[in-house]
């Protein structure tokens, strides 16, 4: 979790001041670098998870690879979004091209054209983020009721990850 006391104060601060003052408000500015801290941790760890998935694609035990699935994280992202704030608080609104999505897509190692056909519909910070949590559950969802879903499926997660890791999504907007 983000943390009560933090969200409850952005909130605060919004509800009195407004989306223009709040960005202004320097308490506003370390509160946005803590939550976007705590994203940021959370994507590392869901993509170590991811990986190791990957890696036992074959693997016969699968309670194994469901302790894996399962253990994804999406409590900072749960807390932001039960917050009710505008992610583009936090994440920006700055335009993600097209050709951005090529670059990454030219590093990954699981290349798939499909992912910069999926991703070319996340036009800014805010829809990454929040595409790549969705995905995350919907993978976490299908483990859950036994039905394996496709490596493409997180492949994809993973490439959304990267392309937020290599800045494509930079998660404090300035």
């Amino acid at each position: 979790m983000l943390g009560v006391g933090i969200l409850d104060r952005v909130v605060e601060i919004f509800i009195k001041e407004g989306v223009k003052l709040l960005k202004e408000n320097h308490e506003f500015s370390r509160l946005q670098e803590a939550i976007s801290e705590k994203i940021a941790r959370e994507l590392r760890f869901n993509a170590e998870l991811l990986d190791a998935i990957l890696r036992n694609k074959n693997s016969k035990n699968q309670e194994f690879i469901s302790a894996l699935t399962e253990s994804l994280k999406t409590t900072a992202f749960d807390s932001l979004s039960d917050s009710s704030l505008p992610l583009t608080l936090f994440f920006g609104e700055s335009e993600i091209q097209s050709e951005d999505w090529l670059t990454i897509h030219e590093k990954f190692p699981y290349p798939s054209k499909n992912y910069v056909k999926w991703a070319s519909t996340i036009n800014n910070p805010s829809a990454l983020i929040e595409r790549i949590y969705h995905r995350t559950k919907i993978i976490k969802l299908f483990s859950l009721i036994n039905i394996s879903k496709n490596q493409q499926s997180i492949k994809y997660v993973l490439f959304l990850i990267k392309a937020h890791r290599q800045g494509i999504g930079s998660l404090i907007k300035r």
